[in-house]
């Protein structure tokens, strides 16, 4: 068997060879999210499922840290988990977004050079809203949880810090149950979406 024949392909090469104007100018092109859009939809959904599971960890904080915090953050809706419902609906969006460019992209082709820089410029844009905004908020809140499992000294440092501020009440009816099971169809969704975009 000869060498070539061992070899690997080359996806970056096969695109410059082979691939259409989208695939040439996506590999030259500097982006900072380059993941293939299924894998941005998987981590997409991963984090949104992650953010779920954060939020409904809240039903099982020691009673000394409950009775600590303003208000029983599980039961009654806090501004952390305002947070995490934003970050959530962020990801969803821009899951959502990422979802119809790749299904829409084979319907534009042959693309001209102008097209496909704009095609993918629109991706990069909602890959940074996605992970940066949606993915930040997600993570703010999720410490501000994780600051709460790790007991009542830890929670007084933040207060120190802060004040109570990110655990008092959001005069809303919506509660964080709900917050949760919406965060975990965002993840579940994004998910699936992922295993059905077409391949790139």
């Amino acid at each position: 068997m000869s060498t070539d024949d061992e070899r690997p392909d080359d996806p970056v090469a096969s695109a410059l060879v082979e691939g259409s104007t989208y695939d040439r100018i996506r590999v030259q092109r500097i982006s900072t999210f380059k993941w293939p859009t299924r894998l941005k939809l998987f981590r997409l959904g991963g984090l949104s499922s992650l953010l779920a599971v954060a939020v409904l960890s809240l039903s099982i904080l020691p009673p000394r840290v409950v009775a600590f915090l303003p208000v029983d953050p599980y039961t009654t809706l806090t501004r952390v988990v305002l947070v995490a419902s934003i970050g959530a609906a962020v990801m969803g969006l821009s899951g959502t977004l990422l979802v119809i460019t790749a299904i829409a992209r084979p319907r534009l082709e042959p693309m001209d050079e102008a097209r496909a820089e704009a095609v993918l410029a629109f991706e990069e844009m909602w890959s940074l809203i996605g992970f940066v905004i949606g993915g930040g908020t997600a993570a703010i809140a999720a410490a501000f949880v994780l600051a709460a499992h790790m007991g009542v000294d830890v929670l007084e440092a933040v207060f120190t810090l802060i004040g109570p501020m990110a655990y008092q009440v959001v005069q809303t009816p919506v509660t964080p149950s709900a917050v949760a099971v919406c965060a975990l169809g965002v993840g579940l969704a994004l998910l699936i979406a992922g295993a059905g975009v077409p391949a790139e």
